[in-house]
């Protein structure tokens, strides 16, 4: 398909990384708009004349009678575009798709649920998890552990389940808020937090080793990994309060056995990274034709990448002169080796472009936002804290501690 915007040819094409994602490009490779398709669902995003000609095509092809925009439901989401902002939030599906379970009265919280309550859960849970990975990161721990007991669940882990779901229902109004952050792509920074909780994760006997179920008595094996994306000015990461995006996150069950809080870290840590680089990567295919300037190397021009730790063994381990300290668990120092390699690459291009030059940096557990991607924490000042930067970071305090 083809249209014409004052005299110029444009036509979509499919995004290396993702056919459902179509960039709007003319002769030279320039990009002038988007389409996303879900299904039948199509989203269109471009300026008002593009979009014009745009939508006036589509419809030729599809049975489209009237277009919406300004604010609109799509796949379960409603978008709101003002001037100021783009606001994505799902208050419409938690009131019309989010209920307790009604638990029977009397019965033993450790004793297994019935047929129906395991139904009714299931259900839930499979609720939860599409608004936990659409706009609610601050569940999506909850929901990982609460998934991994779903086949099984005793009637403490439907509560536990309820209490997701109350928890959905007292941010429900909280979007995920896309404003302009910076004059140009040199100005943005894109920062990775990464936090992982050991051996916290339930069994979950549909997936994991049945010799480690014997051999943990009912005790945790599994480590819960979480890293969030978050995009801001390069002034955040020198302590300025600087507005942000969040444009991903995830939080899962490691599936290798960590035998410390180090080796979880690590796991987070690489997982951050790589989701971080393929992110990059993925808004160089979109703002260039050529497919080899979404190669590691050229996206790595657009802006940096930062990740934030609170494990101060895993910073250490990075930057220390030499290679990385061999810890206990040998095959660890192969991870690590991966990692620095990662963050040393960034920091060799980026080093003496950003404040305090460091791609991986400590901060208190207090500051660190993946936080509630490793573990369940009812925390309404979580979005507020999201929504501008104030990091513990300073020109002076780069000299001293990072």
């Amino acid at each position: 398909m083809k249209i014409i915007v004052d005299g110029v040819e444009l036509r979509l094409s499919h995004h290396e990384f993702d056919p459902c994602f179509l960039p709007l490009r003319d002769p030279h490779g320039g990009l002038r708009g988007a389409l996303i398709t879900h299904v039948d669902d199509l989203l269109v995003a471009a300026p008002h004349a593009e979009m014009e000609q745009l939508q006036q095509a589509l419809s030729t092809i599809f049975p489209i009678s009237e277009w919406e925009a300004g604010t609109f439901d799509y796949t379960g989401a409603t978008i709101k575009q003002t001037k100021e902002a783009i606001e994505l939030h799902q208050t419409s599906y938690v009131n019309s798709r989010l209920e307790t379970v009604e638990i029977p009265k009397g019965v033993d919280p450790d004793d297994l649920a019935d047929q129906v309550t395991l139904q009714d859960n299931m259900s839930t849970v499979g609720a939860l998890s599409w608004l936990s990975s659409q706009t609610r990161p601050d569940l999506q721990a909850g929901v990982s552990l609460a998934q991994r007991r779903q086949k099984t669940p005793t009637y403490e882990d439907v509560k536990a389940t309820n209490r997701l779901v109350k928890m959905a229902q007292s941010a429900k109004e909280e979007p995920l808020r896309f404003v302009k952050i910076a004059e140009n792509l040199a100005d943005l920074v894109l920062m990775v937090c990464h936090d992982a909780a050991w051996a916290n994760a339930p069994f979950d006997p549909e997936v994991d080793d049945l010799a480690d179920v014997a051999a943990a008595h009912g005790q945790g094996v599994y480590s819960q990994l979480g890293h969030l994306l978050v995009m801001s000015s390069k002034a955040a990461i020198d302590g300025k309060q600087c507005p942000t995006a969040v444009v991903g996150w995830r939080s899962h069950a490691c599936p290798r056995v960590c035998r410390s809080t180090f080796a979880a870290e690590t796991m987070a840590g690489l997982e951050g990274w790589e989701e971080a680089l393929t992110f990059r990567s993925f808004i160089a295919g979109a703002l260039h034709a050529d497919p080899a300037r979404a190669q590691e190397d050229c996206a790595r021009q657009l802006f940096p990448i930062v990740s934030l730790t609170d494990c101060k063994s895993l910073y250490d381990n990075v930057h220390r002169v030499g290679g990385p300290k061999a810890p206990s668990e040998k095959r660890l120092v192969v991870d690590l080796t991966a990692l620095r390699a990662m963050v040393n690459a960034e920091a060799n291009y980026w080093g003496h472009l950003i404040p305090g030059g460091k791609t991986l940096r400590w901060l208190p557990t207090g500051d660190q936002w993946a936080d509630v991607l490793t573990k369940v924490i009812h925390v309404r000042s979580w979005w507020r804290n999201l929504r501008v930067t104030n990091l513990p970071f300073s020109s002076e305090q780069a000299q001293q501690r990072i």
